[in-house]
């Protein structure tokens, strides 16, 4: 386990504000989680990267829009930030950039146009594009497109889809559904270069993380765990003595 995910985020809601993502504490573990995420890989730069839990209201969203955040912050390219939990999506929400609340940002046009034609390419006609407060990062949410949400996922190689965006975007993050509770997780879980599987701290039971776990699983690639809502119960000086 990293030190990011040891440290975890010590406070998140099911929907968080921009305000939780970027106060200087979160902004410091998302850093080191991303720093983290980074050199740990060794073969291939992760261009794709799944965020997800095993049940509802765990932090997944949470942590996808951190990380998302400060890899905005810290890469050289242009960020992406796909909202693919289409059973309870909440990017947009998370970024202010809600349909028909105007956007808090501008999108070059030829920007949004490669990613709208790469969305129609896999059955995802309908899906919000949105520029952010953050310059080099953009919101990708299928929210418009619930009744087609399995044959997005089915009809096109996905990860395809994601080598056609990375002409433009060099760093994405993907907001999965609940593993143990909708299969497109598991699905996209194969597509992507990295997976992070967020827990709920002193909440998540064994059993459930390690089933979670089992279906993220691709060939000898196991999820990495970050560890939200983690409580110190002795100062944090102490831990890093140890």
């Amino acid at each position: 386990m990293s030190r990011a995910s040891e440290q975890g985020v010590s406070e998140i809601d099911s929907v968080p504000g921009l305000e939780t993502l970027t106060s200087p504490g979160a902004e410091s573990v998302f850093a080191a989680m991303y720093d983290s995420l980074i050199a740990s890989t060794k073969e291939r730069y992760p261009a794709a990267v799944l965020v997800c839990c095993p049940s509802r209201r765990e932090g997944a969203t949470t942590i996808a829009a951190g990380l998302a955040i400060a890899a905005s912050r810290r890469q050289n390219g242009d960020v992406l930030l796909v909202d693919c939990n289409t059973h309870h999506p909440a990017v947009l929400k998370v970024f202010g950039a809600e349909k028909g609340a105007g956007s808090p940002g501008l999108l070059a046009e030829d920007r949004k146009r490669l990613v709208m034609e790469a969305a129609e390419k896999y059955g995802c006609g309908g899906s919000t594009v949105a520029a952010t407060a953050y310059p080099k990062l953009t919101v990708l949410s299928t929210t418009d497109a619930l009744r087609t949400r399995l044959h997005c996922l089915e009809s096109w190689n996905f990860r395809k889809v994601l080598d056609e965006l990375s002409q433009v975007y060099s760093f994405m993050v993907i907001d999965g559904p609940p593993v143990n509770l909708h299969s497109e997780s598991t699905f996209l879980s194969s597509q992507v270069d990295q997976v992070l599987l967020v827990l709920h701290s002193g909440s998540t039971r064994a059993p459930v993380a390690a089933k979670a776990a089992e279906r993220l699983t691709v060939g000898e690639r196991a999820p990495r765990i970050v560890l939200n809502r983690r409580q110190f119960l002795i100062p944090s000086s102490v831990y890093r003595r140890l």
